[in-house]
């Protein structure tokens, strides 16, 4: 399987990442769910329990989570342990992960380096990738069907894509409200993209030269 894209002295892997919180305050709330993918087949999802979350309505109402089921999932460091250790069985080297989402470096990274501290220093290198950021590099300055595209429309084609790829490919249907399945769109997304910015004239009924 193969997780690096690129040739490197030191293989890097880009994994997609997604995780619901409790709000979106690091302070103040917590991290509820996790979901980190590898790959479209291999998904790590985990729910973490809080006796004493504080936490924003509007922020649970989003996800679809019940103030009186915060207590529900294993303590963090429990969730902590695991994830490790499946990194470490599907031979991920350490600092060599490279997280792909929307909002990972603003938001994810703030909660998961609180909360998951032996991940985020054993496995997390000093470098992310925002997929908003692609779509803005690619906002008018790339084509697709020979149209330019805004942020927005690549931005929505990306998720539609990925939503598509994860039905067809690994039977998974949206279910946004899950990290697990977050990530998975994160990851699917960022190839997809990657894709776009590597062809030409994706999508173009022009011949290639």
């Amino acid at each position: 399987m193969s997780r690096s894209d690129g040739a490197s002295s030191t293989a890097k892997s880009f994994v997609g990442l997604d995780c619901k919180t409790s709000g979106p305050d690091v302070d103040t709330h917590r991290m509820i769910q996790i979901g980190v993918c590898i790959c479209g087949d291999q998904v790590f999802s985990a729910r973490i329990g809080w006796r004493d979350a504080q936490y924003d309505a509007e922020s649970l109402r989003a996800i679809g989570i019940a103030p009186d089921d915060l207590h529900i999932g294993e303590p963090a460091a429990l969730v902590d342990r695991a994830l490790c250790a499946w990194l470490e069985q599907l031979e991920i080297a350490p600092k060599s992960v490279i997280i792909v989402g929307w909002g990972v470096s603003w938001f994810d990274l703030s909660f998961v380096t609180r909360t998951l501290p032996t991940f985020a220093s054993t496995f997390l290198c000093h470098r992310s990738v925002e997929i908003d950021s692609l779509c803005h590099a690619l906002d008018a300055a790339k084509t697709y069907n020979d149209q330019p595209k805004s942020f927005e429309q690549w931005k929505t084609m990306a998720q539609r894509v990925a939503e598509h790829h994860a039905l067809l490919a690994y039977g998974r249907t949206p279910q946004w409200h899950d990290a697990g399945y977050g990530a998975l769109m994160s990851w699917l997304s960022w190839r997809w993209l990657r894709q776009i910015i590597a062809d030409p004239s994706p999508a173009s009924g022009r011949p290639r030269t």
